[in-house]
């Protein structure tokens, strides 16, 4: 059986409607959050109707945030503004600009050390230098603390020491406000690679 997390990934982040269509996967249970209703808190999980309809192991779940009607009004409402104003497809084409000019800031910059993702779903991984690819911990907050300074909210992320920018803006956001993002972005990340 495979269970298929998509909390963060869900209702388009990934230029998908959820992250597992980029590999044609269909999980048997899905395990929805966040972006499920816009910021209200929602949760669901979602499984094959033969996982429900067995008799001799009904699925029952609940929580304290189950079916309640803000929360579903939210989630409906979110869904209807992802599709009429194309926000999956925003995502996707904002997503495959901004990894291009990500990836050419790592030619660039020897303390980024790669860039991965999918849609507006995107880690920089920031490294002391590109042949050890050591995690640049401190080069990533000291990124991070800069941005902040010129205007650009971006945290560093990931696990067993890792030190990864994590790059996931709205889904409604432009050309322009990616430029200016990246531009600044940009400029923290050359400040701190002087100062190392």
């Amino acid at each position: 059986m495979l269970i298929a997390e998509e909390v963060q990934t869900g209702f388009g982040r990934t230029g998908k409607w959820f992250a597992v269509e980029h590999w044609n996967v269909v999980p048997e249970i899905m395990v929805l959050g966040k972006a499920l209703a816009g910021g209200v808190p929602l949760s669901a999980v979602v499984a094959k109707a033969e996982l429900f309809e067995k008799e001799e192991a009904r699925f029952v779940h609940g929580h304290t945030f189950g079916g309640y009607p803000l929360g579903c009004a939210a989630a409906l409402t979110n869904i209807q503004i992802i599709e009429e104003e194309g926000l999956i497809e925003n995502a996707e084409r904002m997503g495959a600009y901004m990894m291009k000019r990500l990836r050419e800031m790592m030619e660039d910059h020897s303390i980024i050390g790669d860039v991965r993702g999918k849609g507006l779903l995107i880690g920089v991984e920031i490294v002391k230098d590109k042949e050890s690819k050591k995690p640049g911990i401190e080069e990533a907050d000291s990124i991070c603390k800069k941005a902040f300074e010129r205007g650009l909210y971006i945290i560093r992320m990931g696990a067993y020491g890792t030190a990864t920018l994590r790059v996931a803006p709205p889904l409604i956001i432009t050309r322009e406000q990616v430029d200016i993002a990246l531009n600044i972005l940009e400029e923290a990340i050359s400040e701190v690679e002087k100062e190392t």
